[in-house]
């Protein structure tokens, strides 16, 4: 029966330890918004509540760029068979998802 409990105990140490381990890790390194497609998808779910999903499509394919530590995710409107100009425009933080800022222009 201690045996069995010093086990126990001895178990319930380590996980304590490497819990406590894991939550103070580094994880500055750590992108959240590694690449385009990421972005596009967290930019299209910023746009479509703000702007409803009739406006967005018209905006669409949406696109990403990353310029430094920021994702620029856009679209503008499609020139068929008149340019009326206008598009969105959302910035998201690579490293941590933030939204930066959301642009419409008209």
């Amino acid at each position: 029966m201690k045996a069995v409990l010093f086990a126990s105990v001895a178990f319930l140490s380590v996980a304590l330890a490497a819990a406590a381990e894991a939550r103070s890790a580094d994880f500055s390194s750590r992108e959240y918004v590694p690449n385009a497609p990421t972005a596009i998808a967290i930019g299209r779910a910023i746009l479509l509540p703000i702007y409803g999903a009739r406006t967005v499509r018209l905006y669409e394919p949406l696109t990403a760029q990353r310029h430094g530590d920021t994702w620029f995710v856009s679209g503008v409107v499609r020139c068929l068979p008149v340019c009326l100009g206008g598009g969105l425009a959302v910035a998201i933080s690579a490293k941590d998802g933030r939204i930066q800022s959301v642009i419409r222009t008209k």
